[in-house]
C-alpha cells in the first residue's frame, strides 16, 4: 500500500499524488514534484520526507501553516500522519492518505499524478468544515499569515525523540525506559487520529510505568531527571485532552 498527497479542497480538488520517492516538494511552478495552481500560494514550498517509517513535513512557505488544525511556523517540521490535513493557504487543504499505486503507472519526478475520478471511488471524500471563517484569513499569505498565526510550540513527537527517549534508554537499560517511550508514542499516534480515549489510556499507561520505577507518593520534582521529564511530558499531553486526569504533583498508584 502506497501513500498519496490528496487535494481535499482548493485548486486541483480531487487530484492525488502517489509518492514514489523518499522526498518530494509541494509548491507552485517549476521545481516542485507536486504542483498546485493556487494563486495565494506565493513562492514557498512544503518539503515532505519519508523517515523512520513515516512522513515528516517541513514548512518553507514563508508563513505559518495549519497541520491537523495546529499552527506550524515557517522553518519548523512535524510528523504528518495519514488521515490528517495540512492547510498551507486559506484556499488549499491537503491530506496524507493511503493509496493504491496505479497498475503500470510510472513515477515522474518521484510522484504518480492521479486525476480526479480515477481509481477507487470511495476515496472521494467531502471536506467537513475544514476551512472555517477564521482559517480563511490565512489566504493572505506572508505578512497577514504571520500576524494571524504565532509560531507553534515544540512538536511533542520531536521532543520525545530528541530528549526523553534517549535519557530513559540510557538510565533504564532493562527495557523499562523503552516501555515508557513506547506508551507515550502510542498516545501521540492515537491523539493524531482523533482517538482521545485511546490517547488517554496510553498516557496513563506511561504514568503507571513511571510510578513503578519510583517510591510510592513521591513528588514529580523529586524523581530522577529522566523520569521527571517524562512525567511532565505525559501530564502536559493529558492536559491537552478533554476531561484530563488529575493535575496534582504526585504519582498515581
Amino acid at each position: 500500500m502506497a501513500v498519496a498527497i490528496e487535494v481535499a479542497a482548493g485548486a486541483g480538488l480531487g487530484w492525488r499524488y502517489v509518492l514514489a520517492a523518499e522526498e518530494v516538494r509541494v509548491g507552485r511552478g517549476a521545481g516542485h514534484q507536486v504542483k498546485l495552481d493556487d494563486p495565494s500560494w506565493g513562492g514557498g514550498h512544503l518539503r515532505v520526507l519519508f523517515r523512520h517509517g513515516g512522513y515528516v513535513v517541513t514548512n518553507r512557505m514563508g508563513h505559518a501553516v495549519l497541520l491537523d488544525g495546529r499552527p506550524l511556523a515557517d522553518g519548523e517540521q512535524a510528523n504528518w500522519f495519514t488521515g490528517t490535513g495540512l492547510q498551507p493557504t486559506g484556499g488549499t487543504l491537503l491530506q496524507l492518505a493511503t493509496a493504491d499505486r496505479p497498475a503500470g503507472a510510472e513515477a515522474v519526478a518521484g510522484v504518480i499524478a492521479v486525476p480526479p475520478g480515477a481509481g477507487d471511488a470511495a476515496r472521494k471524500k467531502r471536506v467537513q468544515n475544514w476551512i472555517a471563517v477564521g482559517v480563511l484569513a490565512v489566504a493572505a499569505a506572508g505578512f497577514g499569515a504571520k500576524q494571524l498565526l504565532k509560531p507553534a510550540p515544540p512538536v511533542p513527537a520531536e521532543v520525545l525523540d530528541a530528549q526523553i527517549g534517549p535519557a530513559l534508554a540510557a538510565d533504564y537499560r532493562d527495557g523499562r525506559g523503552e516501555e515508557i517511550t513506547a506508551a507515550i508514542r502510542k498516545g501521540l499516534v492515537c491523539r493524531s487520529k482523533g482517538d482521545v480515549a485511546g490517547a488517554r489510556q496510553k498516557y496513563h499507561d506511561a504514568r503507571r510505568l513511571i510510578a513503578a520505577l519510583a517510591a510510592p507518593g513521591v513528588e514529580v520534582d523529586k524523581l530522577p531527571p529522566p523520569l521527571a521529564q517524562a512525567r511532565r511530558f505525559v501530564d502536559a499531553r493529558l492536559d491537552e485532552l478533554p476531561a484530563a486526569g488529575d493535575a496534582n504533583g504526585r504519582l498515581a498508584p
